[in-house]
């Protein structure tokens, strides 16, 4: 039997029951392509990086409990026990490879929820809400972000990046890369570019220089009041959220809104007697035609 038919043979017949088998299956499947198309291939080039070490890692036990800091104020701590990660929107390449280690193997459920937990707990934290147990936003990557939201009720800030990626890509506002969820905790991937903040540098700049800044914010917006909308799309959400209104608490439009006054009455509802003459002096307020523009002061 030639060696060819050895090979394949041997891929044929072992069962896939663990990620080192399939490891292993997945390479000899890249070496014997790289054969068919040069016999006197050196094969050690066509193995996977690292390949020593990670089919050691792989033979062994997954472990459930993973090595972590002590931080009780970390959203990280719902991803246990392990349980079911649901693909919300589909991850980017470069996210799936920083899950499966550049392999291009498939994972058992056990396997992505062992990776996604790895990943988190390997993050540098970027920025922690005032409640970092429903919020926190981390570093996964040299260019990608992931955002940690626990329950959150929808996804508009997401469905919005698409939105804009599609319709406005011209506005610099981070790539949507992909959306899990699981235990309850939404893990956001994004685009991430490594600047410093505005608020960081404001107080050093000069005159001339926040006046640049501020014509730049300036035809930002302009660019972004540019987007039209659709005749069959209401307002709110781009994905059909509604629209939302958080004064005092949370509340959401009930019924589809598809103009200025209908979006009026949902922010100011029939008052009752005491509040009439404070939602008459709010209505006052009401713009009566759209502006091109929102100027920044800078002081």
């Amino acid at each position: 039997m030639a060696l060819d038919d050895t090979i394949k043979h041997d891929v044929g017949t072992v069962k896939p029951k663990s990620k080192a088998a399939r490891f292993n299956i997945h390479t000899l499947k890249r070496l014997q392509e790289a054969i068919e198309k040069d016999p006197e291939v050196d094969l050690t080039s066509k193995l996977p990086m690292e390949y020593s070490r990670r089919i050691v890692e792989m033979r062994n036990p997954i472990q459930e409990v993973l090595t972590r800091p002590s931080d009780d104020d970390d959203i990280r701590q719902f991803l246990q026990p392990p349980g079911v990660v649901e693909v919300v929107h589909p991850l980017a390449e470069q996210v799936e490879k920083l899950l499966t280690d550049h392999s291009q193997i498939e994972m058992t459920e056990k396997e992505l929820h062992h990776a996604l937990s790895t990943l988190m707990w390997r993050c540098e934290i970027l920025w922690k809400s005032s409640f970092p147990l429903h919020k926190m936003v981390f570093k996964s990557g040299p260019d990608i972000v992931v955002k940690a939201v626990r329950k959150p009720d929808d996804y508009t800030e997401y469905t919005t990046l698409q939105y804009l990626e599609k319709n406005k890509p011209s506005v610099p506002a981070p790539r949507p890369l992909g959306l899990l969820r699981t235990n309850n905790i939404s893990l956001i991937f994004m685009s991430y570019v490594p600047e410093k903040t505005l608020g960081d540098i404001w107080t050093q700049l000069n005159l001339a220089q926040k006046a640049s800044v501020q014509n730049q914010l300036n035809q930002i917006l302009i660019d972004l009041r540019s987007v039209t909308l659709p005749d069959e799309m209401c307002l709110g959400g781009v994905a059909g959220e509604g629209c939302k209104h958080a004064k005092r608490h949370l509340r959401r439009s009930e019924t589809p809104i598809r103009n200025v006054n209908e979006f009026e009455k949902f922010l100011l509802p029939p008052p009752s007697f005491r509040g009439h003459v404070f939602a008459h002096f709010l209505r006052q307020f009401s713009p009566l035609r759209q502006s091109s523009s929102l100027p920044v002061s800078c002081q």
